[in-house]
């Protein structure tokens, strides 16, 4: 082999050798990020945090049917509870060691708030609603966060449906005519129903065009 061959050679070794460093690098950093992106979200709360507590209680509240005295006790002791958690949480040092007190801090708050609801509503629907509002999850809050998200994106496209059927009604009386609008309620309702999708499955959807479907018809032909 030439020496000139040879050089090509090793040039191109060299080449594979840095691409796969850098890819590797590249996957590790993609890796890491992930990882750093999945610890996130079982340390820290979610922005809206006390809403999404207040959220959690209100729903517990409904499923235990709670009456509305019990229902505020169990709101004012919940969103406490998880507040002086967070408090606690966020003064730990950044160590190692604050893996293990994070769980202690954590277990320790779900001793106390079952202790707190049993006190402020009674044994049998205190230690219920313990049970039923889950554990000190930020993780769980995440999801709620996400969830109240969506359901807000849908309530939006709701309201911006009924601002615009108002306008095309008002554009129609005003022509004397209602022709071109069933074509325009059908684009609206079509629309309205993709954004439904991000709170609702497939089947649920379906049920919900069965009963909003006469939407379609056009005032005169009702």
């Amino acid at each position: 082999m030439s020496l000139s061959s040879t050089r090509t050679a090793v040039v191109k070794v060299l080449c594979i050798a840095v691409a796969a460093g850098i890819a590797f690098g590249l996957a590790s950093s993609r890796c890491y990020a992930q990882e750093q992106q999945r610890w996130q979200l079982m340390v820290t709360p979610p922005e809206n945090a006390r809403a999404v507590w207040s959220l959690q209680a209100r729903h517990v509240a409904s499923e235990l049917e709670l009456d509305r005295e019990a229902s505020r006790k169990l709101m004012q002791t919940y969103v406490s509870a998880r507040q002086e958690h967070l408090d606690k949480v966020k003064a730990l040092p950044q160590t190692r060691e604050s893996f293990r007190q994070f769980w202690e801090i954590t277990w320790e708050a779900k001793a106390a708030l079952e202790k707190s609801l049993v006190e402020a509503i009674g044994e049998e629907k205190g230690k219920k609603a313990a049970e039923a509002i889950g554990g000190f999850s930020f993780l769980s809050d995440h999801m709620t966060a996400d969830v109240l998200a969506a359901q807000r994106k849908a309530l939006a496209a709701v309201l911006d449906y009924q601002t615009a059927v108002n306008k095309i009604l008002k554009e129609a009386r005003e022509a004397g005519s209602f022709e071109g609008t069933r074509e325009k309620f059908t684009a609206l309702f079509t629309e309205l129903g993709e954004k439904a999708s991000a709170i609702y499955s497939e089947q649920q959807l379906d049920e919900w065009r069965q009963k909003y479907g006469w939407l379609l018809e056009t005032p005169s032909s009702r």
